[in-house]
């Protein structure tokens, strides 16, 4: 299939476009295309896919993050601006109501000619959509569905990546879902339909496990996977409401960037002069605040009550005192001190008596000579007449703690000049500001104008704040149905434990078991062997191609998760992610 033009009308930035390509051979059928930014490289692409999938998945999903747009939403727009849908916007800004893609080939097969042309009639309301393929030269047309099955079966939607890739989503594809990006080459190797063997397999088996259950034993088990259904079913419901939330969250963040943008330029009318230092102040006084903040919020927390209470504290080490250095305190503890060390010292260390005593006369005498001894100590409530009633021990470690706040005045003096000086930045960072907003010299209605798009603007922040809290909340609870479902896969798993299967439903089951852990054993084994062929062909035409490169010996693939190379110094160098060999 070697493309001779291709015809653009009406669509993404083309208004009307005809690219001749009839100079490709075969040793020359590779086409590159180049521009700067804005150029329509992207929306070229784009056409091309539009032609042979139309409006799929992939290209739905690609217009905003983490929200896929309908077909009907692709085609026509988007709510709100967010996308303008597949008609060139002059053409629309006209009135026309057509686009179309129109692409010429020639089969390789039989060097016959092949036309093929998908258009687009829109209306305010919804549009009608055509697909139709001409073979030999005109003489055969398909329509419709049996030209997608046509083009399904010349170009399969999984290989149209891969065939016309754009470049500048190098980046994106690097950073994409590995998990997505093997499966879609397991696909492109015929490897997938193992899993979905595999799968079946394994609700077969299930299936005949419920099968052989006590009745009191399966209903149960329904019910539970019932509830475990019904938590995946909120789970799912929180994602979408997530991702409904963040796109929100982008229109917003959009419409406030160009709110701004109008902003900036009343203020430039209205203080051209003035702008430059007042916009330099401002940001120099918003740096100092997020330092000094950030300074005082890394200390200030943990010690923030203590050094507000400066009386209590006072307070609280001279009850302290009291206790420590009480007479019974200090009789207690020594008396305690010698109860700790004198079992040990009497019964446990060398010399001992003999004969020994046994390991239970041990643990008499020591019970014994433990009651002894507590009978002199006094008790905590007895040993001080002031209020704090506890063990020296834990009297002491609190008074070494308190002690220094007692007397941290000069600490207590820097945090509150840093409190006082954050108060004083935030107080000259708002008249800055409001220099900023000053636009008392434009005329009455700009002036009005200016203020009514601030305060929509200063609105448009507060719903960013609120969103963010309901995405916080979301967050929350979807770790909690998490939980939940992780108990019921535990309680599905230890149900399943207790069902009492018949000898012919086990070997069924058992059998089910085997042949899934056969599948995925030769899954294994079909993997490694594209593997090797995927590597020989790799290292067969980069030295083919890059006859000049000397140092790469050898590229080394693994699985087709990873890439390395032996250079001609037989060092190893790698591994490296597929899609970042891509970049390279």
């Amino acid at each position: 299939m070697i493309f001779e033009e291709i015809h653009i009308k009406n669509l993404f930035s083309y208004r009307e476009a005809v690219f001749d390509l009839t100079g490709a051979s075969s040793d020359r059928n590779i086409a590159l295309i180049s521009g700067r930014n804005g150029y329509g490289k992207t929306s070229l692409i784009n056409c091309i896919k539009l032609l042979f999938v139309g409006a799929n998945e992939d290209m739905r999903a690609s217009v905003l993050s983490n929200r896929a747009l309908s077909r009907k939403q692709y085609i026509l727009g988007a709510a709100n601006d967010e996308w303008l849908g597949i008609m060139n916007r002059r053409a629309r800004q006209a009135g026309e109501k057509d686009c179309e893609i129109r692409i010429t080939w020639r089969d390789g097969s039989n060097d016959s000619l092949i036309d093929a042309r998908r258009l687009w009639r829109l209306d305010t309301t919804g549009f009608e959509e055509e697909l139709r393929v001409s073979l030999d030269s005109g003489t055969s047309v398909l329509h419709d569905d049996a030209a997608r099955e046509y083009l399904e079966g010349l170009l399969p939607e999984d290989y149209l990546p891969f065939f016309f890739f754009d470049g500048e989503q190098i980046q994106r594809l690097a950073e994409a879902n590995r998990d997505r990006l093997l499966a879609q080459i397991e696909r492109l190797l015929n490897i997938s339909p193992i899993d979905t063997l595999r799968e079946n397999l394994k609700k077969l088996a299930n299936e005949w496990r419920k099968d052989a259950m006590v009745e009191e034993k399966r209903s149960r088990l329904t019910e539970l996977e019932g509830e475990q259904n019904t938590l995946s079913a909120r789970i799912n419901a929180l994602a979408e409401k997530r991702a409904d939330t963040l796109s929100k969250i982008d229109r917003l963040e959009h419409e406030i960037q160009e709110e701004e943008h109008r902003l900036d330029s009343h203020r430039v009318a209205s203080q051209d002069h003035d702008k430059k230092a007042l916009t330099g102040k401002r940001d120099h006084l918003a740096k100092e605040l997020e330092e000094t903040q950030d300074r005082i919020a890394d200390s200030l927390p943990s010690t923030v009550p203590l050094l507000a209470n400066p009386r209590l504290v006072k307070s609280a080490v001279a009850e302290l005192r009291k206790l420590v250095e009480n007479d019974a305190t200090q009789q207690a503890s020594a008396l305690q001190d010698v109860l700790s060390d004198l079992q040990t010292d009497l019964f446990d260390k060398p010399p001992h008596s003999s004969p020994r005593l046994t390991e239970s006369q041990i643990r008499f005498y020591k019970h014994r000579l433990e009651s002894l001894l507590r009978a002199h100590i006094p008790r905590p409530e007895d040993m001080s007449e002031g209020l704090l009633r506890m063990e020296l021990s834990r009297a002491r470690a609190l008074l070494s703690v308190l002690d220094h706040f007692a007397q941290a005045d000069r600490e207590r003096r820097t945090q509150a000049q840093t409190l006082q000086r954050i108060t004083w930045l935030k107080r000259d960072f708002a008249e800055v500001a409001l220099s900023l907003d000053d636009v008392s010299h434009l005329p009455e209605e700009e002036h009005e104008e200016f203020f009514r798009r601030k305060a929509a603007n200063d609105e448009r922040k507060r719903r960013i704040g609120a969103l963010e809290q309901e995405i916080k909340h979301s967050e929350e609870s979807r770790t909690e149905i998490n939980k939940q479902l992780r108990e019921k896969d535990k309680a599905i798993r230890d149900q399943e434990k207790q069902v009492r299967l018949s000898a012919a439903a086990r070997a069924k089951v058992e059998r089910a078991e085997q042949m899934h852990g056969f599948f995925r054993a030769y899954k294994d084994t079909l993997k490694r062997h594209k593997r090797e062929a995927i590597e020989r062909a790799i290292n067969t035409h980069f030295q083919a191609l890059v006859t000049g490169h000397a140092l790469i010996q050898h590229i080394h693939t693994s699985m087709w998760r990873r890439i390395s190379v032996s250079t001609s110094k037989t060092a190893r160098v790698g591994p490296w992610p597929w899609p970042a060999c891509r970049r390279g």
